[in-house]
């Protein structure tokens, strides 16, 4: 008699996607598919992050001597900073001699320097290491993280993730760096081309030099900006984040039409410092403005503002007012099927920034609206939800945001704003007041309420802090508020 349904394999495999990684090596003993499935979470994601030279050694090994397990590898998550310190350790147990770099990737004059002159790297781990994820056949995604790099580490890490381009770059469809502005730059400069690229992410943090100051950088975004559009061709998402002190103007004017784009992040400080000549990003997003189905639109607060750089942006720029219909003029977006929208979690401002204010005056028709970050007032709702609302425009369909507080306040302030929501999904930390997971007060004034006006047909509650029974007797209450519900019941 079996002990297990007889299921289609297919549904099997669905079930295991849904086991937790730490439980998976038991799944793997049950039977052999069972057993691939294991091999292909465990190997399918190498993360090199460990500064130990015998830690890398034995991966390379395990890998090396399990010839099933390379195909597996589809993607990599490489630690420039790490790599160089296990090579150092490396080199520091070995005799001080002559090493010469003998990976084909290395550029020229990196071997032709360490044929000459000895460096403190231990070279032949790095080779390995090259040749290794060299072989990998089925690498689709790789993840550079080099946070703040510093001057002592270039003329290693350079060199190394130089040599990755020959090998990986003809296969990659994913690509993802977050390193300084100079370092990414140069990074890009020598990357070969990547013909099947379609998700580009970029992180840029602070420079090698002057970390803390404002920076036009104009030739390093240049370069960058190449670089970008050297994917024009097969673009599907971009990503561009930062909180650094830095005036992108340049590498905005020189982006070009991606036409297959449909996924865009700007997660960035936009403010008249930052972006004191907004004509680069208004073309940018002019141009896309009819093809972008996802949209993530989080503006950052930079808090490293120097009080005089500050001011002369002000004089620039006197009204932010006059500042933002310039940066969205002639934009319209009419075909987003989502649209994340983000608070400002730095301090230094209000909660909703300028921009954000702003954007939904531009969107029409919108699928979704997603708000990251937790409203703590009906006021900041209203500043993000009321552009969606003027004349002209259709509202989203559906909203996902999460409160600090679930009241009725907030309940009423949706349903008077958006009566033609459909779907709702609402995640709060406490009900009635910050403190209480008590709903009986929340009860008691929901008791008697009706929206009928409202057309919402689907509601999801959920409590971020704990696992709070009272969510469904709250669902219910607000479900007997709500016209499409109250039928139902």
């Amino acid at each position: 008699m079996s002990t297990s349904p007889e299921l289609p394999t297919e549904i099997w495999l669905r079930i295991a996607e849904f086991i937790p990684d730490d439980h998976f090596s038991t799944l793997g003993r049950v039977c052999r598919l069972f057993y691939q499935v294991e091999a292909e979470r465990k190997y399918r994601h190498l993360v090199l992050d460990d500064d130990r030279p015998a830690a890398i050694n034995a991966h390379l090994d395990r890998i090396e001597k399990q010839s099933l397990v390379m195909p597996l590898v589809n993607s990599i998550s490489l630690y420039p900073r790490a790599v160089r310190s296990a090579c150092l350790r490396s080199g520091r147990s070995q005799k001080k001699s002559l090493k010469k770099a003998n990976h084909r990737g290395w550029p020229a004059s990196f071997r032709t320097q360490t044929a000459e002159c000895s460096i403190p790297e231990d070279l032949n781990l790095a080779d390995r290491l090259l040749t290794g994820i060299s072989t990998f056949p089925n690498v689709r995604i790789l993840h550079v993280e080099w946070e703040r790099p510093c001057a002592p580490e270039a003329p290693f890490c350079f060199p190394f993730l130089t040599a990755l381009w020959p090998s990986l770059g003809q296969r990659l469809t994913t690509l993802s760096l977050e390193t300084g502005l100079d370092a990414m730059s140069r990074l890009v400069e020598n990357a070969s081309l990547l013909p099947l690229m379609q998700v580009l992410r970029l992180t840029i943090g602070p420079n090698m030099i002057n970390p803390d100051g404002v920076d036009e950088a104009s030739q390093q975004q240049k370069s960058l900006a190449s670089f970008i559009n050297g994917t024009s061709s097969t673009l599907v998402e971009l990503s561009i984040s930062s909180i650094e002190h830095f005036r992108l103007c340049t590498l905005y004017n020189e982006l070009r039409l991606f036409p297959h784009l449909r996924s865009l992040s700007l997660h960035l400080p936009f403010d008249p410092l930052h972006l004191d000549d907004p004509k680069g990003m208004n073309s940018f997003l002019r141009v896309h403005a009819g093809i972008i189905t996802k949209l993530s639109f989080i503006p950052t607060h930079c808090c490293k503002r120097a009080d005089g750089l500050w001011k002369a942006s002000l004089t620039a720029w006197p009204d932010p007012d006059a500042w933002l219909p310039q940066l969205f003029a002639g934009i319209r977006f009419d075909n987003l099927e989502t649209l994340e929208l983000g608070l400002n979690t730095a301090g230094g401002e209000g909660r909703v920034l300028q921009a954000t204010r702003y954007i939904g005056a531009v969107i029409n028709n919108l699928g979704c609206l997603k708000i990251t970050g937790v409203l703590t007032s009906t006021e900041d709702l209203l500043f993000i939800v009321r552009p969606f609302t003027q004349k002209g425009n259709v509202p989203p369909k559906k909203v996902v945001l999460e409160v600090h507080v679930l009241s009725r306040l907030f309940l009423e302030t949706i349903a008077t704003i958006l009566p033609d929501l459909e779907t709702l999904q609402l995640t709060y930390r406490w009900i009635d007041k910050a403190g209480s997971s008590n709903e009986a007060s929340f009860l008691r004034d929901m008791e008697g309420r009706y929206y009928a006006r409202w057309k919402l047909k689907e509601l999801s509650l959920h409590c971020s802090h704990s696992k709070d029974d009272g969510r469904w007797a709250s669902q219910l209450v607000i479900s007997r508020t709500i016209p499409a519900y109250t039928r139902r019941i």
